[in-house]
């Protein structure tokens, strides 16, 4: 949460307690009456102590662990269609554009409707223009972290318009103008599942690598 920066989907929160006394008071979140000062100090010592630890010595990668001839076909399947993913996310999908390793999120302020004729609407939702009072901020939200996000994050975007993978799939594909074969979308769901998990995660050799960031650099 430390390098989440700002909060909330409209920025509007800049201190972690700015943001836990938002959602604790919101009539539309916890409904709260009353938060101290020293109950968001508690709670953002909290959060921060809960910071990304490095594995067990004794943690086994994916691709180190024991498994039988048939089950490790069926893992080197999923590590082939982790490998196309990868290849969408950092390149045909432009996906690390904006949700770059290792937090899988630029922190910025930004709309991901390139092509006006995109179906998707935000409704009524100024987004950042209701911070900023510019209508051309209108649309524009914090471009949100990946880590663990899908697939439980459903539904989603901002105000969970879209409810399904392949909802997401097909807006991006033409919202930003390029189109996946069924073998990409498969991958790139697999890699979604799989891969961003956050800084020192055991992950499976597919998920980096080939030009695009190495095991190790992540």
């Amino acid at each position: 949460v430390a390098f989440n920066f700002p909060w909330t989907w409209d920025g509007r929160r800049a201190l972690i307690q700015d943001a836990a006394r938002g959602a604790i008071l919101s009539p539309i979140e916890m409904h709260g009456t009353t938060v101290t000062q020293d109950q968001l100090d508690a709670l953002t010592a909290f959060l921060v102590a809960r910071s990304l630890a490095r594995p067990a010595p004794t943690a086994i990668p994916p691709d180190q662990q024991p498994r039988t001839p048939e089950q490790q076909a069926a893992f080197q399947a999923t590590l082939d269609r982790i490998a196309t993913g990868r290849t969408v996310f950092f390149g045909k999908g432009q996906c690390a554009t904006c949700h770059p390793a290792p937090f899988f999120t630029d922190n910025q302020i930004r709309t991901n409707v390139l092509t006006p004729s995109a179906e998707f609407s935000f409704g009524s939702d100024p987004g950042v223009g209701f911070i900023s009072g510019n209508s051309a901020h209108s649309g524009q939200f914090k471009t949100p972290s990946l880590h663990h996000f899908y697939p439980s994050g459903a539904p989603f975007m901002h105000n969970g318009t879209l409810g399904t993978a392949s909802a997401v799939f097909r807006f991006y594909e033409k919202s930003l103008g390029f189109t996946l074969t069924s073998q990409e979308r498969t991958g790139l769901d697999y890699w979604l599942v799989n891969c961003p998990r956050g800084p020192f995660a055991l992950v499976a050799s597919t998920c980096f690598g080939n030009g695009a960031i190495t095991a190790e650099q992540f």
